[in-house]
């Protein structure tokens, strides 16, 4: 497709020539026009919510934002793009499968790019290093306002769909280059190991011949090793599955971590883990949800009992130090120091185990190194930093798991213990990682062909032993068991926003206590049965107006729902039976075959772990939250607090200005987005898994964990970038599955066969 351009003078020769492929005319046009409409995707936005009702307005607004970057920055910009999306469409037109990946993959990326997220007035939102669009209210939403979200979106397509084009295409490439020359590699030593062993090498004295000095054979030995040392440094790291290596990846994560580590002095703690130390210290307990005195408890379930513990141990072993600063700031070095050391066993063993090759694991390393949100983010004491290395290790575990049952090897009883023991933490230190686990087993016993049994039983028994120790803990300790409202959180808030919106009063009221107005499609008619209504009531204390309130349910509403924390924490009614809430789940489904619209409408908030708008960030103070129950008379006293913010320590006001420059800068924000680890990711290695060949596919029940963690993120309450740490933490497992070599069974051996080792 490209030609080589030659100038030619008046007597027919050619003096010079471009050495440059220039494309025809018929190629260059299409490509430049879909990189002006890539560019408007890319800088165009809006200020003015009612802007779009005509289209001067909605033009000149839009113009606006289009401009903030800068006539230089915008030449450069197009540029960029259009060598991008030329360079796509090249690889584009070479091979179907790699068309067909790319036009799917790049379709979801745009809309990640193109739906905003949602919009509550800013009173939930977390950092984002792109600000969302204003909401624009229904009324508003003109057909200019449509075509400014269809041509942002094809804009967002043509430019990923061609990038990823450009990635699949090389990195199949690379892919199928490394397996052969491994292949090649791992024949060539057979044969040479088979060579040495079928010779043996005699030296008689009566041939003249005498060996070289042995003296000076080590000599040359050494000084060819010591030469070569720093060249296969990275190779020999990640070759071998060691304690030596993994000490070593420690070391190098730790001194790149430090400076988080400095710069988040003393302590950032928020308010689940305020209102944890707080039970421990003051000996008041309250249930998170319903705000209500848990007299004669020690702590209640909403937050995993093992890390009340574990944050009340060491808030007490800095008082006991004579520095309460010091013990908490022990318990995040700590922390991190256990993630750091799971994420130096996950990279040896990828390495090591799986065979991913060592170019890989050192641009991981560099990844988990340099990129600020794991070290900024592990020394934030929480749920879900104190979980981490128990799940990435589970991780590492469950790997080995599927690799030794698809090897046919012995799985061993120590892998087992190890799983299980695992499990189990992970439950009691972050709940919703016990359904992912049980759910994973679950899986592994219907896709493996091997040891169903085992899998169904660690399946199982994880679940058994938390549900003992809850029974010995709870009274033991005093622990407040926690309320269901949060496993039903999302069809609590979903079914009451149809009822308040379509139904004319709500449970437990009279048709005069409802409200008239026909805003947002309400009325007068009932929706619901007696039947339905007595099953709603038996779970809901709100009224119709307070729903209304509570749901937006009003006319030209400037933002949308910010979470289920309201529902959930003031209109569920913890009276409710478990037989209750089974005949509310069935209306919740059944209502919802004819109200989609009106579920995603109720849950905004879902969408935001898929946009490319927030960035990894706890906060930067010591300590906030809870502000109504003074926590300050308790923790850190020397730390102000309230409602309107907190303060920060003094590295902390260095580390946030630094640690916000960097989530903004080009390209480094990207590897700090949410959604990069919740779509990007994962989408990208499951289409280099498919496209690499059957030996490869086999990996695919290799993303079962984690598939299972992203779907748990469609029911939460409300939106945290915490909730979305696991995928972070964890890239660097799920981008190496279409590399990682699982072992084929040995032919000789049929399913459920043991190898003689066994």
């Amino acid at each position: 497709m490209a030609l080589i351009r030659s100038a030619t003078t008046a007597t027919g020769h050619t003096p010079f020539r471009i050495p440059v492929p220039i494309p025809p005319a018929r190629v260059v046009l299409p490509v430049l026009a879909a990189s002006a409409i890539s560019c408007f995707a890319l800088t165009a936005s809006y200020t003015d919510t009612k802007a779009f009702h005509d289209f001067p307005s909605a033009l000149t607004d839009i113009a606006t934002t289009m401009s903030a970057t800068g006539s230089a920055a915008g030449l450069a910009l197009l540029v960029a793009v259009f060598v991008i999306e030329l360079a796509g469409w090249q690889a584009f037109a070479k091979t179907a499968r790699i068309r067909e990946w790319a036009v799917g993959t790049g379709l979801v990326f745009a809309l990640s790019l193109t739906i905003p997220a949602h919009y509550d007035g800013g009173r939930h939102a977390p950092p984002q290093a792109t600000p969302t669009l204003p909401y624009v209210a229904p009324q508003y939403r003109t057909i200019w306002f449509h075509l400014f979200m269809a041509l942002r979106y094809a804009g967002f397509a043509l430019l990923a769909i061609t990038a990823m084009a450009i990635l699949l295409s090389w990195a199949t490439r690379v892919m199928t280059r490394t397996a052969q020359e491994r292949t090649a590699q791992e024949r060539t030593a057979q044969e040479q190991t088979a060579q040495d062993s079928t010779q043996a090498i005699t030296m008689p004295e009566s041939t003249g011949i005498t060996m070289p000095d042995s003296i000076t054979m080590v000599e040359s030995a050494e000084s060819a090793k010591s030469a070569s040392l720093a060249a296969t440094f990275l190779p020999r790291l990640f070759h071998t599955f060691s304690a030596r290596n993994v000490a070593i990846l420690f070391g190098m994560i730790t001194v790149c971590w430090l400076p988080w580590m400095i710069l988040l002095w003393p302590v950032n703690i928020a308010a689940d883990t305020i209102a944890q130390i707080m039970w421990v210290r003051s000996g008041y307990v309250w249930d998170p949800s319903s705000r209500a005195v848990d007299l004669g408890s020690t702590m209640n379930d909403q937050h995993p009992w093992l890390d009340t513990v574990i944050y009340g141990f060491f808030d007490r072993l800095g008082l006991a130090m004579g520095s309460e600063q010091w013990g908490l700031y022990l318990l995040a070095v700590l922390q991190t120091l256990a993630i750091i050391a799971a994420l130096a066993v996950v990279l040896s063993y990828l390495g090591g185990v799986m065979r991913v090759p060592w170019q890989y694991c050192a641009g991981a390393l560099a990844f988990v190194g340099l990129t600020p949100c794991f070290g900024r983010t592990s020394m934030a004491i929480v749920k879900d930093t104190t979980s981490m290395p128990f799940f990435l290790l589970l991780m590492v575990l469950m790997i080995e798991y599927v690799r030794r049952i698809v090897a046919g090897e012995r799985l061993g009883p120590w892998l087992i213990v190890g799983i299980v023991v695992l499990a189990v933490i992970c439950a009691e230190t972050r709940k919703i990682a016990m359904e992912i686990i049980a759910a994973s087993f679950l899986v592994f016993a219907v896709a493996l062909r091997g040891r169903r049994l085992i899998s169904l039983s660690l399946a199982v028994i994880p679940v058994v032993l938390v549900s003992v120790i809850t029974a010995i803990v709870f009274p033991l300790l005093h622990v407040a068991p926690g309320g269901r409202q949060e496993m039903i959180s999302i069809p609590l808030q979903q079914t009451l926003y149809v009822v308040a919106k379509y139904d004319g009063y709500a449970p437990g009221m009279h048709p005069t206590d409802s409200t008239t107005d026909s805003t947002d499609g309400g009325s007068t008619k009932p929706l619901l049965s007696d039947d339905d209504r007595a099953v709603v009531d038996s779970v809901n204390m709100c009224t119709t107006s307070q729903l209304r309130r509570y749901l937006l349910i009003e006319p030209y509403r400037a933002h949308e729902i910010g979470s289920a924390d309201t529902i959930k924490d003031l209109c569920y009614d913890h009276t409710a039976t478990t037989a209750d809430t089974a005949r509310f789940l069935m209306l919740w489904a059944r209502l919802g075959v004819t109200h989609i619209g009106d579920y995603l409408h109720a849950v905004p908030w879902l969408r935001d772990p898929f946009t490319m708008s927030s960035y990894y960030d706890e906060g930067w103070y010591v300590r906030w939250g809870w502000e109504s129950e003074n926590p300050q008379r308790f923790i850190l006293p020397e730390y102000h607090s309230d409602d309107e913010g907190a303060e920060k320590s003094i590295p902390q006001q260095y580390g946030a200005a630094i640690y916000k420059t960097l989530a903004h800068m080009p390209g480094v924000s990207f590897l700090m987005s949410e959604a990069t680890y919740a779509v990007f990711v994962p989408l990208t290695a499951l289409a280099l898994c498919c496209l690499a060949g059957a030996e490869r596919r086999r990996n695919l029940v290799l993303f079962t964990p984690w598939a299972l963690t992203i779907l748990t993120l469609l029911l939460l309450p409300g939106h945290q970038t915490r909730y979305t740490w696991t995928l972070a933490f964890g890239a660097a497992i799920i981008a190496a599955i279409p590399l990682m070599r699982l072992p084929r069974k040995p032919v000789n051996l049929k399913d459920g066969e043991r190898t003689e080792n066994e």
